[in-house]
């Protein structure tokens, strides 16, 4: 029995020989179109979008920014610190910033303040 199959899968009997070609033919055309549109939609979500490449580069600069005004903010925190464990510890320290800060003087102190003059 060579010649006719009766398995339901066998397509030889079927169809024409040329048909399941062109069928196949109509697939890989239509699996190429989807493709070629799926790039073309993710091309354009990549390099176009407002929420593609600009938008991460911008979120970059901006995290950079962060950083580093983070690392200015720690610097400052520092430099607060040592002043405040400065004051907690040293008494002339304190006694400089009140009367720089205030303008205060002690009962035998003077203070001497020099007018600032203006050229004409």
């Amino acid at each position: 029995m060579q010649g006719k199959s009766d398995h339901p899968n066998d397509l030889r009997g079927n169809k024409k020989p040329g048909a399941f070609r062109q069928s196949g033919a109509r697939i890989v055309k239509l699996l190429v179109l989807v493709l070629v549109t799926l790039n073309v939609v993710l091309l354009y979500a990549i390099f176009l979008s407002p929420r593609g490449l600009r938008a991460y580069r911008a979120q970059q600069a901006e995290a950079q920014r962060l950083t580093a005004t983070r690392a200015q903010l720690a610097q400052e925190n520092q430099r607060l610190v040592k002043k405040i464990r400065n004051l907690k510890d040293n008494p002339g320290a304190q006694e400089r910033l009140v009367k720089q800060e205030l303008g205060w003087v002690r009962d035998d102190e003077i203070i001497i303040e020099f007018a600032s003059t203006q050229n004409p």
